[in-house]
């Protein structure tokens, strides 16, 4: 049997929290998916924008290698009404010639832009029940791993 470190346990516990404290019913967070966006734009552009709506904790654009912006990114509020506002309003606005899709963005895609896999979280969940004596059908170990992957998380939280 393979059990996880303390590490990652407490990586694991760390992740589910962070994925259940930004979820709401609807499996939404506060943070708005922009798109549709003038590649010439910044997030200087963009901010005064969203800001009558509420405060804003975060703007981010998607950018290439050579820095230029590829038209699409995030607004992320501190509270999850002033980001629906945002969107009721602005969603569908004409933005330098492109119309601006907003939406709300749901807990997947806000995990993912923080750099957290949810396989990753999953997996070390299962890990973790099985340290605690829950165990898996055997059928289910390794199960939605790269191949080659490594049956445990390294130090870092990520797979080998």
């Amino acid at each position: 049997m393979v059990k996880m470190s303390e590490a990652e346990k407490n990586l694991a516990w760390e992740a589910s929290q962070q994925i259940a404290g930004a979820m709401e019913e609807d499996g939404t967070t506060s943070r708005v998916n922009i798109s549709n966006l003038l590649p010439e734009l910044s997030e200087a552009d963009i901010t005064p924008i969203f800001e009558p709506f509420g405060p804003i904790v975060n703007v981010a654009l998607v950018r290439n290698a050579a820095g230029r912006s590829l038209g699409y990114g995030h607004v992320e509020y501190a509270n999850r009404a002033d980001a629906l506002r945002a969107v009721g309003e602005l969603h569908g606005m004409e933005l330098g010639g492109l119309v601006m899709r907003c939406k709300m963005s749901t807990v997947e895609t806000a995990t993912r832009a923080k750099g957290v896999k949810l396989a990753e979280v999953a997996a070390a969940a299962a890990q973790q029940a099985v340290a605690m004596g829950g165990g898996l059908p055997a059928a289910l170990a390794g199960v939605g791993l790269p191949v080659g992957a490594p049956a445990s998380l390294g130090a870092e939280g990520r797979w080998g």
